[in-house]
């Protein structure tokens, strides 16, 4: 987009909703969500598997509460083979079974051991992806970081436990509630067909939670907003979408057994690519209408991605070299009477403008070389351990 649509953009006021959704689908093709969310992805498919079978072993630890087991095994195959393609089930059914019947203590304690690592380094992922939909830098310290990555990757995987629950233990938690209370069948009934809007209403309190703490940005925290609500949908409707698919036109099943592994990694890609389009909905959204994002930004330019010359110019930042030169009696910087001039002369020198913005593609790359690195050696460490509890848990199976 032009420097100054973008300008005018991010200029306060009213966003329509035409005008977001376009602005949302530039900003994915500038930002290379696909990309991102194929990184995410990647780190999705280390700690979901794990996270279901730690669903799974706690539902069926509460189904034997009701002497109800053989129920809740059911349910949670059929909700794998009616939410995910059928490969996806297939694939994932024999180690779901398996965590059914050999569940112990152990096992249940190296399952939630292994999704808190593998979703603390896919949350870490889906902060990096947030800040560039915010277009922001990480400026928090690390340990802040671990501790909001783990924050979240408990609260999301609580959504998710939570959302599970009500739907593999419907009944039961009407019965239980309706027993106590002399509400009778007719609440039994009611509370199977609410639960449905309750699994919404818990997945998008959960990505709105995700879309306020995630990026290096303070925002306004509301209970929903666009971009879970957007999320939430797309999730949906990509669900169904490849179910429906994968049923009907065959999908992967001509790659054989690796059809099942292949159709769960686009899941996933779909799934993160879901996330962060809503992410980038709120970016929009925030930029423009929440006065606490719009403040923050001002108020710290040094969060704003050096390229993103207009977002500063509209939320009267200064602009980087200005920031680093010494400041004048105004409080301004040096030799700088206002921030919209700065930005004037920046769109007349085409030339030094483009020169910068290949300095600012070289430090790019060089900074995507330390990120892959690290990336490698997390993706070395977390195969490790999941090496390391398969051997575990196969030498507990044994004995």
């Amino acid at each position: 987009m032009s420097d100054q649509s973008q300008i005018a953009r991010v200029s306060e006021g009213r966003v329509s909703v035409l005008e977001a959704a376009k602005a949302t689908l530039k900003d994915v093709k500038e930002d290379d969500i696909p990309g991102l969310a194929a990184q995410v992805a990647y780190h999705f498919l280390f700690s979901l598997v794990p996270l279901l079978i730690l669903t799974a072993a706690i539902a069926t630890t509460i189904g034997r509460a009701y002497e109800d087991v053989g129920d809740v095994t059911t349910n949670i195959i059929d909700w794998l083979s009616g939410r995910l393609p059928p490969q996806t089930a297939e694939t994932l059914r024999p180690s779901i079974e398996s965590a059914l019947q050999t569940q112990t203590g152990s096992a249940v304690s190296l399952g939630a051991l292994l999704a808190l690592i593998g979703g603390r380094n896919a949350m870490g992922a889906l902060m990096k992806a947030l800040n560039v939909a915010f277009d922001v830098v990480e400026t928090r310290p690390w340990w802040k970081q671990q501790a909001i990555a783990i924050g979240l990757t408990l609260s999301l995987g609580l959504a998710i436990v939570g959302s599970s629950a009500f739907f593999l233990l419907g009944e039961q938690i009407g019965n239980a509630i309706a027993g106590p209370l002399g509400l009778g069948d007719a609440f039994a009934f009611a509370w199977l067909v609410l639960r449905w809007p309750l699994i919404v209403v818990l997945l998008v309190t959960a990505f709105a939670v995700l879309y306020w703490a995630g990026p290096n940005v303070r925002a306004s925290f509301t209970w929903i907003t666009p971009g879970s609500v957007v999320a939430v949908i797309l999730w949906g409707l990509v669900t169904f979408g490849l179910n429906i698919y994968f049923r009907f036109a065959g999908g992967y099943t001509g790659y054989g057994p690796l059809g099942g592994l292949l159709a769960f990694v686009f899941w996933l890609f779909l799934t993160a690519l879901a996330i962060l389009v809503g992410g980038e909905l709120n970016a929009v959204v925030a930029q423009v209408k929440d006065p606490k994002t719009r403040s923050d930004l001002a108020e710290h330019p040094e969060k704003i991605d050096e390229g993103n010359v207009a977002l500063r110019g509209a939320l009267g930042a200064p602009a980087p070299a200005a920031a680093e030169s010494s400041a004048g009696p105004t409080g301004r910087p040096a030799g700088v009477t206002a921030v919209q001039p700065t930005w004037s002369e920046v769109l007349k020198d085409l030339p030094s403008a483009e020169r910068r913005a290949r300095e600012a593609l070289a430090r790019e790359g060089a900074d995507d070389q330390g990120r892959r690195f690290r990336s490698a050696v997390t993706a070395l460490g977390v195969s490790a351990a999941a090496a390391a509890s398969a051997a575990v848990f196969g030498a507990s199976r044994r004995g």
